[in-house]
């Protein structure tokens, strides 16, 4: 299994076995209940981890659509993996069969793509997680193809402005359901405590920011420290409720 996803399904549980080197390694006292992603490119993910702090990303995604900058994070199998201690997927914007090959022999872990760009031979890959980038929830026999392939969850493009609205909060929902699986949202900018706990509630598994904002990287982590345990239905109102007797 991708590690990524591993990590996703550990959150909000207290663990002494952290898997990478993040946020979810360094704030196991918190039990986390949102990861953390960093998009930067190859070329700058040193610079950016070392100054917005490695312990508040959960992981690293290559975001630059430059061949030359993600085979920086290529090395021949023969060399083992590029980041050791580090769990990175990379944007899918023109990738082949051959390079995604490339990529998980380097240490790839998932991959950020369109449904009309993601390589065939990722769902042949079983510790490799595919997730989609949706700006609307896909149909049903779309969405049971996508179930029947394995693919791992969605990346939400939404924006932060459509959870200002219980109408966009719906969208946000209905987006992540449509595929299943974890559901990233891409969050670069300001994200208010408020905001966060919506997102958290309409099932965002992980926020996708900038890692070269380094303020911005450290207050957000520092608010997913902060945010509550998640609470039971009940708590929210949802309560069960006997049928009423036809007598």
């Amino acid at each position: 299994m991708s590690k990524f996803i591993e990590l996703i399904g550990r959150l909000g549980q207290q663990s002494t076995q952290p898997i990478g080197f993040g946020a979810l390694a360094g704030r196991v006292e918190g039990a986390p209940t949102i990861a953390l992603v960093g998009m930067t490119s190859a070329s700058q993910v040193s610079d950016d981890l070392d100054a917005a702090g490695r312990e508040n990303v959960d992981a690293v995604v290559f975001g630059s659509s430059d061949d030359t900058d993600l085979h920086l994070a290529i090395r021949s199998s023969d060399d083992g993996p590029v980041y050791d201690d580090l769990i990175w997927g990379v944007v899918c914007h023109h990738m082949d069969n051959e390079s995604l090959e490339e990529m998980v022999q380097a240490g790839c872990d998932f991959l950020l793509a369109d449904l009309e760009t993601a390589p065939s031979a990722v769902v042949s890959h079983p510790d490799v997680a595919l997730i989609l980038r949706l700006e609307e929830p896909v149909g049903r026999k779309t969405a049971s193809a996508l179930r029947s392939l394995g693919v791992a969850g969605s990346w939400n493009l939404a924006g932060l402005g459509s959870l200002e609205t219980l109408e966009g909060l719906v969208k946000v929902r209905k987006i992540g359901e449509s595929t299943g699986g974890v559901m990233l949202f891409d969050g670069h900018g300001e994200i208010s405590s408020s905001i966060l706990m919506a997102m958290r509630d309409a099932g965002v598994d992980a926020i996708v920011t900038s890692l070269s904002d380094h303020d911005q990287v450290k207050k957000l982590a520092e608010s997913i420290r902060e945010l509550p345990p998640r609470r039971r239905p009940e708590a929210r109102g949802m309560q069960i409720f006997a049928p009423r007797s036809s007598d």
